[in-house]
């Protein structure tokens, strides 16, 4: 999956939905996966943001927030995510959003990958060769 933004869009592969048509990834997952990727800083491709962030940001119909908890665990299970949860400690926390395509900026042209990183701080990009860049 990559995600790109250009001016103020943000493009999903379309890989998407074949992870739909599988079942690794439901509506609601898709929803907060989107929610996520547009609200990430679009430099980094890093969200800081929780369940609570995620209710807050869509009120209306928006799910509970366990619902919201397990699409996050999901995401994660399903590596469209990574999440830096500190033990103990409430509130927000880092995520990296795997594959996020820097459309600006130092990182231009790559792509984050969360699979190899290790700490949110120093997350490691490889060069995309996606032909969207281009």
């Amino acid at each position: 999956m990559s995600t790109i933004t250009i001016n103020g869009f943000v493009k999903l592969s379309r890989s998407l939905l074949d992870r739909l048509e599988m079942g690794e990834l439901g509506w609601l997952s898709l929803a907060v996966l989107y929610v996520i990727t547009l609200q990430a800083n679009y430099l980094t491709g890093v969200w800081v943001g929780s369940s609570v962030k995620l209710a807050a940001s869509v009120p209306k119909d928006c799910p509970d927030q366990r619902t919201l908890n397990r699409a996050l665990q999901l995401l994660e299970k399903n590596r469209f995510i990574k999440r830096f949860i500190t033990p103990g400690k409430r509130g927000n926390y880092p995520v990296l959003v795997n594959h996020y395509l820097i459309a600006d900026g130092a990182l231009k042209g790559k792509e984050l990958n969360a699979d190899k990183s290790t700490d949110w701080r120093e997350p490691i990009y490889e060069v995309c060769h996606d032909d969207a860049m281009k």
